[in-house]
């Protein structure tokens, strides 16, 4: 019994909400239902915008003096709510309500059904239910009502029959607006998982590469401990221990390093045997996707500078994941890469321009540019991966290096 009113409290929350306190904002991104050109779209729309607006100034309203002017504010009603419906959706919706109350005093005064200034509405309303996530229950609510509430008014002067058919067609407008939320709610959902296992393999990938790059270390400092005695004169016994105990930490720190990446490297895959690749591997693999047809300049000093390897190692993944999405996302595009130092910070940018042939596949199917986020974090930067004006795409790394503006020269 106790949730019968919750769920009251619930529905009429959120019918607030779509009358009252509901902002714009509040709803997700368009639905991107379309998926051919651009102009392609907007010329269907304008077309059968400006067919449904002579249908209905052809039925004009036939009051005793103001039938012209009803016409007129169904009509603008009408375009209103279109053209808001994809920046400005909430209030897309609150023009539709009101076309319809004008709509009811239209059948009323003209004493004859006008079911075609309803009909036009009916795309406006499935499309921001779609886009109303958990809040498409008031916005849905307030729609039947005012349907019905119509059709109560106007029954006094119209038959039953002329009126229902905007009531059932209200309905299944309304389904299909929920059809398409659950649909958005789901592809949001899948979207999440896809990033949130992105970040986890892109974590297993780095510690398996900082292993070689950590193993690479504690193996020289090893190494050198152990020679310490043999390369240095004049060294007592107190300092021989010290060196020999070092030599036992290093390898020691070298080993329990290997098992912990044991747990994170897949039992299929075999280790990996070439060193891992530095800020100086750059280059060649500009030119690598030089050679495989990508349009890619480099900009940067002949001598690239010493970093360290974490960071080197994050520049090349960013340069590279990048240059695969550009192939990938962007066919036909040039590129360029930028390399700077300056102010005690490494800053990578790749940027390329829009694409001469349609996508292989849409750029927000991927996750690598997830993995790059998290591998700047990790170092200790961050990566920032957006459009540009033009239609291009930029990537732009920034990990800060040990010594400040000494490193940096």
């Amino acid at each position: 019994m106790s949730e019968t009113p919750s769920l009251v409290r619930d529905l009429g929350r959120s019918v607030r909400w779509a009358l009252v306190t509901g902002r714009d904002a509040d709803l997700g991104p368009p639905l991107g239902l379309w998926r051919g050109p651009a102009w392609l779209g907007w010329s269907f729309a304008v077309g059968l915008l400006g067919f449904w607006v002579a249908i209905l100034w052809s039925a004009a309203v036939k009051a005793p003096d103001d039938g012209g002017l009803t016409a007129a504010v169904m009509i603008a009603l009408l375009v209103g709510s279109v053209l808001l419906c994809r920046d400005r959706p909430l209030t897309a919706m609150r023009l539709v309500w009101v076309g319809t109350l004008v709509g009811a005093y239209a059948e009323i005064a003209a004493d004859r059904p006008l079911d075609q200034y309803f009909y036009g509405y009916l795309p406006v309303v499935a499309l921001v239910i779609g886009r109303a996530r958990a809040r498409s229950d008031g916005l849905a609510l307030v729609t039947v009502a005012l349907i019905l509430g119509k059709t109560v008014v106007t029954a006094a002067s119209l038959s039953l029959d002329a009126v229902g058919g905007p009531v059932l067609v209200a309905l299944i407008t309304v389904t299909i607006g929920y059809t398409l939320s659950r649909q958005r709610r789901a592809e949001q959902v899948a979207t999440d998982e896809r990033e949130k296992r992105a970040v986890l393999e892109e974590r297993a990938r780095i510690a398996r590469e900082l292993h070689d790059v950590v193993g690479h270390h504690l193996s020289i400092i090893a190494v050198r401990t152990d020679s310490a005695p043999h390369r240095l004169a004049g060294l007592d016994e107190a300092a021989r221990e010290e060196f020999a105990k070092l030599g036992v930490v290093a390898r020691e720190a070298l080993d329990e390093t290997r098992r912990l990446l044991g747990l994170l490297r897949e039992e299929s895959r075999e280790a990996d045997r070439a060193p891992q690749p530095a800020l100086a591997d750059i280059p060649d693999l500009v030119r690598q996707s030089r050679d495989s047809g990508l349009a890619v300049e480099l900009d940067a000093d002949r001598a690239l500078p010493e970093v360290p390897a974490v960071v080197g190692l994050t520049a090349y993944r960013t340069v590279q994941e990048s240059l695969n999405n550009i192939r990938r996302h962007s066919p036909g595009a040039s590129a360029s890469v930028s390399i700077r130092c300056a102010s005690g910070e490494l800053r990578v940018t790749v940027e390329n321009s829009k694409g001469a042939a349609p996508p292989k596949e849409s750029r927000g199917e991927g996750s690598g540019l997830s993995g790059l986020r998290e591998r700047a974090a990790l170092a200790g930067g961050y990566c920032r991966a957006g459009a540009r004006p033009d239609g291009g795409f930029r990537v732009s790394l920034v990990l800060p290096l040990p010594g400040g503006e000494e490193a940096a020269e």
